[in-house]
């Protein structure tokens, strides 16, 4: 069976923290991209936040998993050694997915974080 997750999460509270601290932003309309090199050249890890102002858990994770089917489909090699942080903006209407994908690929063409091939 394959796995349909292309990068691992980052799940500690630390990792997080650094990437918050040491790394570049880059903004569009509904999400935010926290990213950082790290020393190893692993392959590229992803954290999905959501603030705790969208109320409704059933909508945080609603979002969440959206931005984890985004970065799914990207179809974009990210250079290794990078930790990238997805956040969700707080809006009064949630992006629909088509917009979050185009939205998360150009943020991350933007930022310069693509392989060249």
């Amino acid at each position: 069976m394959t796995d349909n997750r292309p990068y691992p999460t980052i799940k500690a509270n630390r990792d997080f923290s650094l990437t918050y601290r040491k790394g570049k932003i880059v903004r569009s309309e509904s999400l935010i991209l926290h990213f950082r090199q790290r020393r190893d050249m692993g392959s590229p890890r992803v954290g999905y936040t959501v603030s705790r102002k969208v109320k409704s858990s059933v909508q945080r994770n609603r979002l969440k998993r959206l931005m984890r089917e985004a970065m799914r489909l990207t179809g974009l090699r990210i250079r290794p050694g990078l930790d990238l942080i997805l956040v969700a903006k707080l809006k009064p209407v949630p992006p629909d997915f088509h917009s979050l994908c185009r939205e998360l690929n150009d943020m991350i063409v933007r930022a310069g974080l693509v392989v060249k091939e």
